[in-house]
């Protein structure tokens, strides 16, 4: 059986690693912006209905130096608590969300139910709040049933499955999450590291690929081992595998500096704002993750390569914000050369956004200054050539340079 990573057994609390503390920082900042977005859009709603869920909650406390570190289930009630405040101080509003939080571990669930009561939440356990003992990938329907019952259409909820490994969450799981709960978020640990160091050319292993929804073949490993970007080109296929899961994805490298293993930390989303916001997260946390891609667009062409490789990681520095934005204003005019008949910036952005460390902004940033050199043509939708130095819209259409246009 495999080793808890984190274990609270006989009054023994965990010590936390710096990585993790990263992600809880991540996860906090993250569901602050999702309150507010939602709930100062349609006209500032009064009410927003929302399930958070923690498929690997733990006991909810961690050592840190010589203090105690709150764990991820204190942080979805802390982070929640306070965007509803700050929201309610601007207009009436209510936010009425309900907490599951599922531990495999019966120890782990009752030191978590001490933990809750001491912070003051007993009452609302069994109300607001539910611990589920088991395994998640055997509660998922329960779940499910448990967020539809609350009525309406939306259904809008958040997963945070921080597993230790990488074969605790299926791919068929998070598929069926999707097309049950439309507008789902899912926030996904992956052990890239441990999936290929342990990697084998057997039948067995190839079965348990299958059963966990990759469709990697490891047929011709050893022969791919002896090939420099072997290990690269594994990730570009099991990553493609996540990108066909939900239709807007971030996915970028955590390295532990306690055991130099690399995660992958992937939000999965079927919005573009909500990608969008964790894409700019991951750069106001600068130097936390690395995206071991490239700049500007297609950035899965390298990742995985070593520095030695490519250059330096990509830390979400101003340095790489500089690379970043010098290598769009390369690549763009290229791409829009293939839309003669002139592309909506909606469009762009969501046939790109998913191939570039950039935010959105920071691609309208970058067809701004193109078209202010003219080396694209941006149009109003009324068909007017665009005031240069105005604000990009996503209504606006973006064609090639004046003398490449064609008539359609």
């Amino acid at each position: 059986m495999k080793k808890d990573k984190y274990q609270w057994r006989d009054g023994n609390i965990p010590k936390i690693e710096v990585h993790s503390l990263k992600k809880h920082e991540v996860l906090r900042e993250y569901l602050l912006q999702y309150i507010r977005i939602l709930g100062r859009g349609h006209y500032a709603q009064k009410e927003l209905t929302v399930t958070l869920i923690d498929g690997f909650a733990g006991g909810g406390l961690y050592q840190y130096n010589n203090g105690l570190h709150e764990g991820s289930p204190l942080i979805f009630l802390q982070a929640t608590k306070e965007a509803e405040d700050e929201l309610s101080r601007e207009h009436q509003f209510t936010l009425k969300a309900h907490y599951i939080f599922v531990e495999k571990e019966k120890q782990y669930l009752a030191f978590l139910d001490h933990t809750l009561k001491q912070k003051g939440f007993e009452s609302r356990i069994g109300n607001d709040i539910f611990l589920w003992h088991g395994i998640f990938e055997e509660q998922i329907d329960n779940i499910v049933a448990h967020i539809k019952k609350r009525g309406g259409k939306s259904w809008r909820c958040i997963f945070l499955l921080d597993q230790y490994g990488y074969s605790d969450v299926t791919l068929w799981t998070i598929k069926k999450i999707f097309s049950q709960l439309p507008n789902a978020e899912i926030i996904l640990t992956f052990s890239i590291d441990l999936l290929i160091t342990y990697m084998m050319d057997t039948p067995e292993y190839q079965n348990r690929l299958k059963q966990l929804g990759f469709s990697l073949d490891v047929t011709n490993l050893a022969e791919e081992k002896t090939q420099q970007k072997w290990r690269f080109d594994i990730q570009h296929k099991l990553e493609r595998d996540f990108r066909e899961c939900a239709k807007y994805y971030t996915n970028f490298f955590i390295k532990s500096r306690e055991s130099q293993i690399a995660y992958w930390f992937l939000h999965l989303s079927t919005h573009i704002k909500a990608r969008d916001v964790m894409q700019t997260l991951h750069w106001n946390k600068a130097n936390s993750f690395i995206h071991e891609g490239k700049p500007g667009l297609n950035m899965l062409s390298m990742l995985g390569y070593k520095a030695k490789s490519v250059g330096q990681p990509f830390l979400f520095s101003d340095y790489d914000q500089s690379v970043n934005h010098t290598t769009l204003l390369e690549e763009i005019p290229p791409l829009i050369h293939d839309y003669r008949c002139g592309i909506q910036v909606e469009n762009f952005l969501n046939q790109n956004c998913n191939h570039t460390p950039s935010t959105c902004d920071m691609l309208k940033e970058a067809c701004k200054e193109l078209y202010q050199t003219n080396e694209i043509e941006i149009k109003t939708p009324t068909g007017k050539d665009k005031q240069k130095g105005a604000k990009i819209q996503n209504t606006d259409i973006i064609y090639p340079k004046r003398q490449l246009i064609f008539h359609c």
